[in-house]
């Protein structure tokens, strides 16, 4: 009994002695030095000043989110500003910065968050401020910040749909440009295209609202800079952003002033964006040369300014055709120039659009002039028109039924598969269990008079076959991080940098939390990577785990994220920039570099290096600009430029294998020996046409991306007639929502070839680090390249 005594109180102690700091934990501190975090409405207050550059944000995308901060404290400290979500796992994601705040004045801070693809204008949105005792240590999963300083606020948000495209106009006047947001008595679609543009205007691109990231401007796929707020135009503050923005892929338009030089100034900060060209002042010009391009036969007998200011930009015979080039000449010369920027594009106006004349009764259509700057082919009824089509354009929205043309991307990245053949090997083993040890093995000891033992023999089974379950479970559960990517790549020749998107689900076996980040750890730092927990739209379930948790995006450093983990998949986005990391097609020497000559011969011979085999391979050719037609209504949805298109003659384009480009010349008859007949680029895409399910054909397709390539550029719907041209209105309506700013349309406004393709089960070209280890990868990789051709503008006036 002593002995069972003693063993008793030596547990007790043991007991005792682990319970105490967990005890000592539960209690309130009493320390000064360690205060419990509390609300407090009085020390801090926070004022959102926007909520997405320009007040608007897009489901899907990132945004950005500027905050000032006032403190009524009496010495300055250290502040995190967060702003936070719930991800695809029920975690907390804190979209945190860390400040310094100013007693007594307002200070301004940007954040940037990935907006879920659920998200929508009711959505519970706060912002809050805590207090941080250090700043010194890297901010990792759980870190506990110091007390809240205010309350939760909810915060209003303009939202616009995720299907919408967004251009942003930097000043007051949209000049035509909000036409392509028009809709039909206030229906959430648009009758003469695919999607509504929403036009974001106001911008003030100063030291008060420019972002300081490139993510806030990540929603536009294009920026027009209109006279009235180009003096701003050189302002430091924002320039890094912007510029990193062009690089990605972004289209700066920029309206010259009729007075003014401000927008040209070159100390500017930008002022390496613009073409390289001489620039003239035209005073008293005749803008009727120009009627074709600036507005349509509705207005015929509207008279034209006659007696306005342009600017024309003379380009030196030696300029190369990155730093200038002409994309639409007039009597006066170029009055539309370009300049390439990375894998986007500065495209410079000389005609003066803010002539109130041309504004009356919207003389200047978007269809007509807008459509040759971005690369679009939807029509811009007037409200006239869209009146007098009212049945029809009711009944296409009585019809109206969505085929995302991205909704392949979550099937890439998922491992839906691989599940279900470890569910399979599973229920084989029951399978088996079940009949060896159950109904099967009771007969077998019947046969043999050993029911008896019975229940020995099952509780053995039972013990082996767990044994041999768990080993094999532990065998075959994976050990190492591992991605599944789909990716799209895009380089223009010439050009020091390359850009892509990524979607990737990368396994993260641990249970705990591990670091995810995009990009090298030594990599050039001029460009800002990012990286976002994604769910796919398709499966946007509210299935939380039950342990939900917390982590941060920082946004001093946006390209890594440290995630709680499960030993599961977790989906990401990422957004990467930088150096060629992949030998896409190029010259095969000097002398064999691509060239269009006046009879549309096409002639030169290109190679690549990339790892493997290019698949699904199209060559298209773009020759410059159609002229409008000059008398009576064009038909709906016109294209603006004479494009080709060629399926590669083989079934993939083996590395270091010659491509003749003589064997892809338009006019070259298709019998011709070694020829290959080209295919009107608008035939092709109207064979992308939904099915009876409703899901187009080629859209969606793993093996080929021409909607997401070119999906401004699809046959448009066509309000005159009740039908879509190509398309069956009633199976459905090509729309995007993932791969909003992706397209290549912008490409087709000037003369270039574009050469797309997939490497297939091929390793992600963007760097993805787990725990700062290269982690390996697989998937898709859609490769685009362009190759500028020397200019052929379209000119207007004779």
């Amino acid at each position: 009994m002593r002995a069972h005594s003693r063993l008793r109180h030596i547990a007790l102690a043991v007991l005792i002695a682990f319970l105490a700091p967990l005890i000592a934990r539960a209690q309130p501190s009493t320390s000064p030095s360690s205060p419990a975090p509390q609300a407090s409405r009085g020390e801090v207050q926070l004022t959102v000043e926007t909520l997405g550059v320009g007040g608007t944000v897009r489901p899907g995308d990132w945004a950005g989110i500027r905050v000032a901060v006032n403190d009524s404290a009496l010495q300055p400290r250290n502040i995190a500003v967060r702003i936070d979500f719930k991800d695809a796992d029920g975690d907390t994601i804190h979209n945190q910065r860390l400040i310094v705040s100013s007693p007594g004045q307002p200070v301004g801070t940007w954040l940037y968050a990935f907006m879920p693809t659920n998200f929508t204008a009711e959505t519970p949105l706060s912002i809050t401020a805590n207090e941080v005792t250090t700043v010194d240590e890297t901010p990792r999963l759980g870190r506990r910040l110091g007390r809240l300083l205010v309350t939760p606020s909810q915060v209003p948000a303009a939202v616009t749909n995720a299907e919408n495209s967004m251009i942003g106009v930097v000043g007051r006047a949209t000049l035509g440009l909000d036409q392509y947001a028009a809709t039909f008595r206030e229906q959430a679609y648009s009758p003469s295209a695919h999607e509504i543009t929403r036009i974001v205007s106001g911008l003030l691109i100063d030291q008060l609202h420019a972002p300081d990231a490139w993510l806030g401007w990540a929603a536009y796929e294009a920026l027009v800079w209109v006279p009235g707020s180009t003096e701003v135009l050189g302002t430091e503050f924002g320039a890094r952003a912007l510029r990193e923005w062009v690089n990605r892929g972004g289209h700066l338009i920029i309206v010259a002033p009729p007075i003014g030089t401000a927008w040209r100034n070159p100390a500017g900060p930008l002022a390496d964006l613009l073409p390289t060209a001489a620039v003239e002042r035209i005073e008293d010009a005749d803008l009727e040369p120009y009627r074709a391009l600036l507005t349509n036969s509705e207005f015929d007998r509207k008279p034209l300014p006659t007696k306005t200011v342009l600017h024309r930009f003379v380009i030196a015979d030696d300029t190369p055709i990155a730093d200038a080039a002409p994309i639409i000449s007039g009597p006066h010369g170029c009055v539309v120039c370009r300049r390439l920027v990375g894998t986007g594009m500065v495209t410079v106006i000389g005609l003066d659009l803010t002539n109130r004349q041309l504004h009356a009764e919207q003389m200047l259509r978007a269809d007509a002039f807008w459509n040759r700057i971005l690369g679009r082919r939807a029509d811009t009824p007037t409200p006239a028109v869209l009146e007098k089509h009212s049945a029809t354009a009711q009944r296409l929205q009585s019809s109206f039924n969505t085929a995302w043309v991205d909704r392949s991307i979550g099937d890439e990245i998922s491992r839906t598969r691989t599940a279900g053949a470890g569910i399979a090997v599973a229920l084989s083993l029951f399978i088996v269990y079940c009949l060896a040890f159950g109904a099967g093995g009771q007969k077998i000891l019947d046969r043999f008079n050993l029911s008896a033992i019975s229940w020995p023999v099952a509780a053995g089974s039972i013990a082996i076959w767990t044994i041999a379950t768990w080993a094999l479970a532990t065998s075959l559960r994976p050990k190492d991080a591992r991605a599944w990517h789909l990716t799209i790549l895009d380089h223009v020749y010439g050009q020091p940098v390359q850009r892509a998107r990524t979607w990737a689900g990368v396994l993260l076996p641990t249970y705990g939390e591990q670091t995810v980040s995009v990009g090298e750890p030594n990599a050039d730092q001029n460009w800002q990577q990012s990286i976002a927990p994604w769910t796919d739209p398709e499966n946007d379930t509210d299935q939380a785990f039950p342990d939900s948790r917390e982590y941060e995006f920082d946004v001093r450093a946006m390209n890594k994220l440290t995630v709680p983990t499960r030993s599961t998949i977790k989906q990401f986005r990422m957004d990467w920039v930088g150096g060629p990391r992949l030998s896409t097609p190029g010259p095969a020497n000097t002398g064999f570099e691509p060239r269009l000559d006046a009879a549309g011969r096409v002639s030169g011979k290109l190679v690549h290096k990339l790892p493997e085999a290019l698949h699904d391979v199209h060559i298209i050719l773009v020759t410059g600009q159609k002229l409008p037609r000059t008398e009576g209504p064009q038909p709906p949805g016109r294209l603006a430029s004479d494009i080709y298109i060629w399926s590669f003659p083989t079934p993939s384009w083996l590395p270091e294998t010659e491509l003749d480009l003589a064997q892809f010349s338009v006019n070259i008859p298709a019998a011709a020996a070694g020829a290959v007949a080209s295919k009107a680029f608008e035939t092709w895409m109207s064979a992308m046409r939904p099915n009876a399910t409703g899901l187009p054909e080629l859209i969606g397709s793993p093996r080929d991306f021409p909607a997401i390539n070119f999906f401004p550029l699809l046959p448009q719907p066509d309000y005159t007639r009740e039908q879509i041209l190509g398309l069956n209105a009633v199976n459905g309506i090509p729309q995007r929502r993932l791969v909003h700013t992706l397209d290549l349309a912008k490409w087709t406004t000037e003369s270039c070839l574009i050469i797309t393709g997939t490497l297939d089960d091929s390793p992600s070209p963007v760097p993805i680090m787990v725990d700062d280890q290269m982690c390996p990868s697989q998937g898709r990789t859609l490769v685009r390249w362009i190759y500028p051709l020397t200019p052929n503008p379209i000119r207007f006036g004779g």
